[in-house]
């Protein structure tokens, strides 16, 4: 707050409110802390994608009457460009707390050390309930900007040519399948923020490292399954029924939700 303009009115948005704990957090904060002009003429938008959780926020918040006027839910997918409407061009804060884990994640697979990425489909078999992979050549936008922002083949460009034949022999003797995981959803999520509010200042906060990841390859997600109290781990990220879930309040006596290690690409914000 002591460096904030205060002749601008001071607008928050939170992507994936939860309950609205933080909402009313922060809004209890500057009514009690900040000079009476910021309070009284600040906005808080929540873009919450889940119904549920929306109505919930609504009544967290509202046990502050004068917040009520203040504060107002978005129930849609903040990672769709056509729910903002016009871009702001006022100074804004955004806020994101255990957002980026819960977004789509893709998955690409190589044959070897050497051989090119290629994306991860999921087929369901015709005569059965069982699922499997397909492989195919970069196609999708997201998936091929990810490889190029995190560099997944640095190697090709750092390594001298001599180092370069002999991986390529030692490849074709020994291949070594390389598996990764994609923020996709986040890429495209960061997109759409910098376009629609290039004056952000954001705030963001996640799992940077999760223990005892089961399923193979880098980056890769946690799949659990909770019953009864009880959580079990899988190996397999499609032996689960449901992969993510945008809505998980008030919780199932059973539920499965798959954490991906979030990845910041600072390329793609921008000054």
């Amino acid at each position: 707050m002591r460096t904030a303009n205060f002749s601008v009115p001071l607008k928050i948005y939170e992507i994936g409110g939860g309950s609205g704990t933080c909402a009313k957090g922060i809004m209890d904060y500057i009514m009690l802390n900040a000079p009476p002009k910021v309070y009284n003429s600040m906005t808080y938008t929540s873009v919450e994608i889940s119904p549920s959780l929306a109505e919930v926020q609504k009544e967290t918040v509202g046990e502050v009457r004068s917040h009520i006027p203040k504060f107002r839910v978005e129930c849609r997918d903040a990672a769709d460009r056509s729910g903002w409407g016009d871009v702001e061009q006022q100074p804004c804060w955004v806020i994101m707390l255990e957002v980026l884990d819960n977004l789509p994640h893709d998955a690409v697979y190589s044959e070897s050390q050497i051989s090119p990425w290629m994306e991860v489909w999921v087929e369901k078999q015709h005569d059965r309930e069982t699922l499997s992979e397909l492989y195919k050549p970069l196609q999708d936008s997201l998936v091929t900007r990810c490889v190029e922002i995190m560099d997944l083949d640095k190697t090709k460009t750092t390594q001298s040519s001599a180092a370069s034949i002999l991986k390529s022999i030692w490849s074709k003797v020994y291949p070594k399948p390389r598996r990764c995981w994609l923020p996709t959803g986040c890429l495209k999520l960061l997109d759409v923020l910098h376009e629609v509010l290039p004056k952000m200042s954001l705030i963001a906060s996640d799992f940077s490292y999760l223990p005892d990841v089961k399923i193979p390859g880098e980056r890769a997600p946690l799949v659990s399954t909770k019953k009864d109290g009880r959580s079990t781990d899988y190996q397999d990220y499609m032996q689960a029924k449901v992969l993510f879930s945008t809505d998980l309040f008030p919780f199932q006596s059973t539920f499965v939700i798959i954490i991906v290690p979030c990845v910041y690409l600072a390329d793609i914000v921008h000054d």
